[in-house]
């Protein structure tokens, strides 16, 4: 399946758009939200024996990038499908949902990338200073705190860049499909798949607290 995917993959992921399932797309989504999910394990280790106070804020952060792939799974479904509209294309929400879902594959290299970057800018920052069963307002003030070290440090930086390459490939991707899935031109098609990409992307290297 990988061959037919990347080694030809406009008739394969135009096929998928219009005949496939969701089963195929919602394992790939899946393995998406566990590799974002490794960047809370990421802060976990470089936090230490300090990890005891504000482990609840790690939890509930680990939570969110598990579900991170799964938000962005319907964010950009629906986005695409706005977008293509928008464009003059006669989408339908169905076929842009499989599009969307088989084209994120590459994120797992973004997560993993993303992972590594954010360890290796963290591993050598001061740990939050908290009483252990602080409130978790408290817990999660200071792990923003803690993560916000990550700016500018040039892994953090290098690897947010690599890792966006990873969304390049995904928007190639939705482009083919939306050629056909959304009725529009390549040129189109690719304005449509870039605008979301480049939002996330933005909204993400901009916020390293998150």
């Amino acid at each position: 399946m990988a061959v037919r995917v990347f080694g030809d993959p406009e008739p394969f992921i135009q096929r998928k758009a219009a005949t496939g399932r969701l089963v195929i797309p919602t394992l790939i989504v899946s393995a998406v939200s566990v590799a974002m999910s490794l960047q809370a394990a990421a802060v976990y280790i470089a936090l230490g024996p300090a990890v005891s106070e504000i482990i609840n804020a790690v939890i509930l952060l680990g939570g969110y990038y598990f579900l991170e792939g799964f938000l962005l799974w319907l964010g950009f479904s629906f986005a695409l499908y706005v977008l293509a509209l928008a464009a003059g294309g006669r989408p339908l929400f169905g076929h842009i949902t499989r599009i969307v879902g088989w084209g994120m594959a590459p994120f797992v290299g973004t997560g993993l990338v993303w992972t590594a970057g954010r360890y290796y800018a963290l591993q050598d920052a001061t740990p939050p200073k908290l009483a252990i069963n602080s409130r978790i307002e408290h817990e999660t003030n200071g792990l923003a705190e803690f993560m916000s070290h990550a700016a500018g440090e040039p892994a953090f930086v290098a690897a947010m860049v690599v890792g966006g390459l990873f969304l390049v490939v995904s928007g190639y991707l939705w482009t083919l499909g939306l050629t056909k899935a959304g009725e529009l031109s390549k040129a189109r098609a690719a304005v449509v798949s870039a605008i979301p990409l480049l939002v996330f992307f933005g909204w993400r290297f901009f916020n390293s607290a998150v």
